[in-house]
């Protein structure tokens, strides 16, 4: 599944500097989403990054951060982000996990880590 356009934008903007892809001088602009879009790119490897609750759950509680996420989503006054917390999937670059980032105020990183650690859980 490809992101639209806007997502794209606001995915490329949140990413920090380090993960950002390489654009060479010069290169046209398919070059450029091409490069963006390839399968190996920091945005298409967090596209696929999709747990289930267990899994998310299971993860969290063995990185000890169980307990935290959800103090977090209960001091939240966005009901939307309660909402989600109880009954959403988890994808990595859903409106919720950008969520989770600020409130907690883990790395991108450390969430993909999160996430990886999720899909082991069986």
């Amino acid at each position: 599944m490809t992101p639209n356009m806007p997502d794209l934008q606001q995915t490329l903007d949140k990413m920090p500097s380090a993960q950002q892809t390489t654009v060479s001088k010069g290169m046209t602009s398919a070059g450029m989403l091409d490069q963006i879009l390839s399968k190996d790119s920091p945005l298409m490897r967090r596209e696929s990054m999709k747990v289930t609750r267990y899994q998310a759950k299971a993860a969290l509680v063995n990185a000890g951060l169980l307990s935290g996420i959800e103090s977090a989503v209960a001091a939240s006054d966005d009901p939307i982000i309660q909402l989600a917390w109880a009954e959403a999937s988890f994808e990595r670059l859903s409106p919720f996990a950008g969520k989770m980032l600020e409130l907690t105020g883990m790395t991108g990183t450390q969430l993909d880590d999160l996430f990886d650690a999720a899909a082991s859980v069986t």
